[in-house]
């Protein structure tokens, strides 16, 4: 992978104004570039490790004391179970480092640097290998409760914990093979089952409704409000539905798909992956 070390903030991302972030964000940006430049040269570079602030930590600490007390009603069973596995210390941002010593001998995925928002096509095929792109920046101290983008803890406390879960990782791996060999024009239906499913993905536990998706657990507000029928319409888990739905990245969910528990959810993906495209024999 290559990439421009240089990030471009958005006028009305809460950090554009802000120098000292933006610098912190570029060579952030660099490592990882730096990162993949030596494994392009067939090299196994350590992961970089990242010089966060106090108030950064801080952040860390704010975001984590929320999201583990409302997880424990509104997060499913190998969520819960994975938040307990890799036993995050509230008080430090960990290194991927750290996190992958723990990951990679559960379920055999390693978290890998990225320097910033990539194509879906590269997010796959690193995902076929058991690698899942993490960014190490985390959103600015202004808005500790928002992100308008990916942080390390939308991918540590919202993807992490899955990874942790084998049937949640065959059901990733199976989608991530299929968009290494579908035609272009299907990519998009994959983007959206990816979605409603390991972003925004909820079912039923217990007979109520709970969440499985990646950007509900790294967020307060979507952690709570994901739940509630009064708040966000919730349609029946359809694949066929699903890959016709489109979504807005940048907004609150109005709508979220419930399948009948996780179990379904992750047979129905596998199941209509492996068919459509022939996985099962190739």
């Amino acid at each position: 992978m290559q990439a421009d070390f240089l990030i471009d903030l958005d006028h009305d991302h809460p950090g554009f104004k802000d120098p000292e972030y933006r610098e912190q964000r570029d060579s952030i940006a660099e490592q990882a570039t730096k990162y993949w430049n030596e494994v392009n040269k067939g090299n196994s570079p350590d992961v970089p490790v990242i010089d966060y602030d106090p108030i950064q930590h801080g952040i860390w600490k704010h975001v984590c004391t929320q999201i583990f007390e409302k997880a424990k009603y509104n997060a499913v069973k190998e969520v819960l179970d994975g938040f307990k596995q890799l036993k995050f210390d509230i008080d430090k941002i960990p290194t991927l480092l750290e996190v992958n010593k723990k990951l990679t001998s559960k379920t055999g995925v390693k978290m890998v640097p990225v320097a910033g928002l990539i194509q879906s096509r590269h997010f796959f095929a690193s995902l076929a290998k058991k690698e899942f792109y993490s960014t190490q920046y985390i959103r600015h101290s202004s808005c500790p409760d928002f992100t308008p983008e990916p942080d390390i803890c939308h991918d540590l406390l919202g993807h992490t914990p899955l990874l942790m879960d084998e049937k949640i990782v065959k059901a990733s791996t199976v989608m991530a093979h299929a968009a290494t060999i579908c035609p272009e024009e299907d990519i998009v239906q994959l983007e959206r089952i990816y979605w409603f499913t390991f972003e925004y993905g909820l079912c039923y536990e217990d007979g109520k409704i709970k969440t499985y998706g990646a950007g509900n657990l790294s967020s307060y507000a979507d952690l709570t409000r994901c739940v509630n029928p009064d708040l966000v319409e919730h349609v029946d888990f359809d694949i066929q539905k699903i890959i016709k739905t489109d979504y807005n990245p940048t907004i609150q969910q109005p709508l979220l798909f419930v399948s009948k528990s996780l179990s379904h959810a992750l047979d129905e993906i596998s199941s209509y992956l492996e068919e459509k495209y022939d996985l099962k024999s190739s």
